[in-house]
């Protein structure tokens, strides 16, 4: 399930998790789901109930995890994903892209099933008829997600 969140971001749904998973990995059941950022350092204090986005690091978020919030992987790199509406990237680079960023995710938010938010989608506004690139740079959006979505669901 693909769902848009605030400020431009796109995020994925975390999938049935794996037996050493919490459930939702910790994140509420039920939608709406509010999510703070809290990377460098964000004056956020951590505690049960909350779902704080983070970009980096395995210490802090555990200790938040520790404190009883739930974690996301805020990626901070789209662009370096799939390029820009002027310049996309090369597609078939993009499954291998998305297997690091969630292999990286997983690392980030402890869980084998991670939410991921992406920041941000480039001319979101701009109107068609698309220009070639800007066509190729939205169709790599949609694989990145996409493959992000497989690497989500266990295989059965």
């Amino acid at each position: 399930m693909v769902l848009a969140m605030a400020v431009g971001v796109v995020a994925l749904a975390p999938r049935v998790g794996h037996a050493e998973d919490p459930p939702n990995c910790g994140l509420p059941a039920k939608a709406p789901m509010w999510v703070d950022y809290a990377g460098h350092d964000a004056p956020i204090t951590p505690k049960p109930g909350l779902v704080l986005a983070v970009s980096s690091g395995t210490i802090v978020p555990t200790a938040m995890r520790a404190a009883g919030a739930a974690t996301i992987f805020f990626d901070l790199h789209l662009n370096d994903r799939v390029g820009t509406p002027s310049a996309p990237a090369d597609p078939s680079t993009i499954p291998a892209k998305a297997k690091r960023e969630f292999d990286f995710a997983v690392q980030i938010t402890g869980c084998t099933t991670p939410l991921i938010a992406e920041n941000e989608l480039f001319g979101a506004q701009t109107v068609s008829p698309w220009s070639a690139t800007n066509a190729q740079y939205r169709a790599n959006v949609l694989l990145l997600l996409q493959e992000l979505d497989k690497l989500a669901r266990p295989p059965r």
